[in-house]
């Protein structure tokens, strides 16, 4: 067994004391404060759970949302790292408490892949542990956490730096070995949030590009490699994805003309406090939050440089401090946003300072490490960007409206505090945005959940059994139409009272986009979602691909099935 080495300990310590000074508030209080997404993301916990305790472990509908209407969210908003927390809260850990072990977990993994990736880079322990602090302290990582409760991009986090230590081995370093970090940085993209995945993706193409002109075909092999092994390994959750977005057209909740509102004016690029306020910059100041990367990350890239740097290592820093700043600057308002129509699926345009922070925070830390080399000073650094951190933080302890350990999760979605609805034609403590409903979908405030003919509402029982619904027609009826939304992968099930058997019906989505058969018999039925044959070939293609790539780091298994390899170099 190999010996972990003394500098990676030390990172692990730098980033878990890290994690504890950006997170004290919730450490200190017990409030998990309900900020713009914290709601869904507390659903998203707890359908998961809901779901493992009735044995599924990769959902694709939670059937009790939206007032028992049933969403897919796992189909288009993957939920896999959620699972720790969800297996936390079935075995009766409270929902505040999930949440906030969560956001630790996620901020402790990202800042230690970070000084992994500065340490790969740079070789250099005193700038691993800058670059860790500045990407922790970040201003955008701060209004994630505790203004926008953004637990996909908090969770997207982890996993840039890990794209970004691939990429650089991988096309700077002809090092074969970091496709393994490629294909993991880009898994946990797609995994953690579609968009984030998007800027991933965006960056391995630009690196590509730079590089390839020239390059070692073997190390642009290895790329590929790397990618290809990210899309078999998440193929479950992918193609059923793009499955039903092609089925049907969903509420994408896209801002389209209005990305320019979703700008940075100049301004913004300054501000240094944390403000609970809102992402359109239509508000007045006081009412905008934060979205900078802080003055360390925007400033100290500028002062790098190419002393002490040579060769692919010099060509990396400066592509990254390039990329940063692009990225950076991408954003801001005298960009003529409102004709970019092609980039609306981003929603909000400042959601580029989020790779700019993974990308620039390397290159600031090589600018403090060449203003001077010594520990100590490093040190002092970290210590004022800690400092500062801590002040930015500190106003969350001031909020008020949330949900402490005692909290039920019943409290967030039967009234106990908020409308559930608010304003929203679904449960918009459950939805959020309601991204992922069909378009076309009626007033869920309205609508009783019974079943509906062509003569109007039916008048049955509806048992739930696990996410099986059972119901009994007693009349035959040319349409019926169920209390559920639809999504492809809906089934209803007759039973054939002679054969003792059930037959399949064809399902369609009525024009409320609710599931729906036609010239239903009298007789018992059962509706349920099952896997599509997508849906099943994805998650065998990618258990064969995961059994796989751990075989293939243990060739004795693999020579043992007749697969031959060539000799060591």
């Amino acid at each position: 067994m190999k010996k972990i080495p003394k500098r990676y300990l030390l990172y692990f310590g730098a980033s878990l004391v890290c994690t504890v000074l950006l997170l004290y508030p919730y450490l200190v209080k017990d409030l998990l404060a309900i900020e713009h997404d914290t709601f869904f993301h507390l659903s998203r916990i707890e359908g998961m759970a809901m779901s493992m305790k009735n044995g599924e472990y990769l959902p694709s509908v939670y059937p009790l949302k939206n007032n028992g209407y049933g969403y897919a969210s796992p189909l288009f908003y993957s939920d896999v790292l959620l699972m720790p927390a969800a297996l936390l809260y079935t075995f009766g850990v409270s929902i505040a408490f999930c949440y906030k072990f969560t956001v630790f977990v996620f901020t402790l993994i990202s800042l230690f892949m970070t000084a992994l990736y500065a340490d790969r880079v740079t070789g250099n322990m005193p700038a691993a542990c800058i670059a860790l602090t500045a990407f922790a302290f970040a201003n955008y990582r701060i209004t994630d956490i505790y203004v926008r409760g953004a637990l996909g991009e908090i969770s997207a986090m982890m996993f840039l730096p890990v794209l970004l230590y691939g990429l650089y081995a991988v096309l700077y370093d002809s090092d074969a070995k970091g496709r393994m970090f490629v294909g993991a940085g880009l898994a946990g993209l797609v995994l953690s949030h579609n968009i984030s995945f998007l800027f991933g993706v965006i960056l391995t193409v630009i690196f590509f590009l730079l590089r390839a002109p020239g390059a070692d075909p073997k190390d642009i092999r290895s790329l590929f490699e790397g990618i290809l092994g990210a899309f078999f390994a998440t193929a479950f959750f992918t193609l059923p994805m793009i499955e039903q977005l092609f089925s049907q057209r969903f509420n994408l909740n896209i801002t389209g003309s209005d990305l320019a509102a979703y700008t940075m004016k100049p301004w913004q690029y300054i501000t240094n406090r944390t403000v609970f306020g809102y992402g359109n910059n239509d508000y007045a100041r006081d009412m905008i939050m934060t979205v900078n990367p802080g003055w360390f990350l925007t400033a100290a890239p500028l002062l790098m440089r190419k002393k002490n740097t040579s060769g692919q290592q010099a060509a990396f820093l400066r592509d990254v401090r390039i990329l940063g700043y692009v990225f950076l600057l991408l954003p801001c308002s005298l960009l003529p946003w409102q004709n970019m129509h092609f980039a609306s699926i981003i929603q909000f345009p400042w959601r580029l300072v989020m790779p700019a922070m993974a990308l620039l925070c390397v290159p600031a830390a090589i600018a403090v490490t060449q203003i001077s080399g010594r520990a100590v000073f490093a040190a002092a650094v970290s210590l004022v960007l800690a400092a500062e951190g801590i002040w930015h933080v500190t106003p969350a302890l001031t909020r008020t409206f949330g949900i402490t350990s005692q909290t039920p999760y019943s409290a967030l979605v039967d009234g106990t505090l908020i409308d559930p609805y608010y304003s929203a034609y679904y449960v918009r403590t459950k939805l959020a945005g309601g991204d992922y409903l069909p378009l076309g979908s009626p007033d869920f405030r309205e609508r009783e959940p019974v079943i509906y003919t062509e003569d109007g509402p039916l008048d049955t029982e509806l048992r739930r059994l696990s996410t099986s619904i059972l119901f009994t027609l007693d009349d035959a009826h040319d349409f019926v139409e169920l209390p559920i939304t639809y999504y492809k992968g809906y089934t209803i099930w007759k039973r054939d009272d002679i054969a003792g058997s059930y037959v399949t019906l064809p399902v369609i989505p009525s024009s409320s986009r609710l599931v729906s058969i036609r010239t239903a018999e009298p007789g018992q039925y059962m509706c349920i979602y099952q896997r599509t044959g997508v849906q099943l070939f994805a998650r065998q293609a990618s258990i064969l691909t995961m059994v796989f790539l751990y075989l293939g780091k243990n060739r004795y298994f693999l020579k043992r099935l007749g697969f031959t390899f060539g000799p060591k170099k």
